[in-house]
């Protein structure tokens, strides 16, 4: 016999000691006598129970752990997004950031109709483009942003000059918001469209980063317990 069928002898041996000194036990009687007396249902289903309470046991740890992670995982997915949407903040805020010098409303008239005039816009074409007669109060910027409300009024328009417009005022400055856009049938000529439009001129301050931030800002220490 070899070492290695000693030890599985051993084993065993002390597994039916085991097994045997647990029978001899009170207690151990007192339960044999009392499965005895079950009926097979509940047999089943105390084994079924004893069953679950161990998977339970075993499981248990396992399933803390991975809710655990999954809620480590959800924090660090709502941090990255809040990241990118700061960063997205960020970019936004640096294309909108113009100053009134770079583009006054006299300049943004100018540069609209020169820019309509290279798209093949006829003057005779452009009726209006100055500040509102009535300027709109309900607005959602607040006043000190608001260079000023201005009203574009084109005839004779095709469909496609209009869209052309459209991408003009769109591309010709991000702090241009449009407000209101009406588009009717020219009374004379038809085939063709009159627009109307009011937007907004707006400035935009310059965007403080998060490294000027840190800079200005001072954490004052907390007093401890004396």
């Amino acid at each position: 016999m070899n070492i290695l069928e000693q030890l599985k002898q051993q084993v065993f041996d002390l597994w039916e000691n085991l097994i045997t000194r647990i029978r001899e036990q009170g207690w151990y009687l007192s339960l044999e006598q009392k499965w005895e007396q079950l009926e097979h249902r509940e047999k089943v289903a105390s084994v079924t129970a004893g069953l679950f309470i161990i998977m339970l046991i075993i499981f248990l740890p396992a399933i803390q752990n991975y809710n655990s992670s999954q809620d480590i995982l959800s924090q660090v997915d709502e941090k990255q997004d809040l990241i990118h949407n700061l960063m997205i903040t960020q970019k936004e805020l640096n294309e909108f950031a113009i100053s009134s010098v770079e583009l006054s409303p006299d300049a943004l008239q100018e540069q609209l109709k020169s820019r309509m005039i290279a798209e093949q816009i006829l003057p005779e074409q452009i009726e209006k483009l100055q500040p509102l007669d009535q300027p709109i109060t309900k607005i959602n910027y607040p006043e000190d942003l608001i260079l000023g409300q201005f009203q574009l009024n084109l005839k004779q328009l095709t469909i496609k000059q209009i869209q052309q417009v459209q991408k003009i005022i769109h591309n010709i400055s991000k702090s241009i918001k449009v407000i209101n856009l009406f588009i009717h049938q020219d009374p004379v000529h038809s085939g063709y469209l009159n627009m109307e439009a009011h937007f907004l001129l707006l400035k935009f301050p310059t965007p403080v980063t998060v490294e000027d931030q840190t800079k200005k800002t001072t954490i004052k220490p907390s007093r401890g317990r004396q």
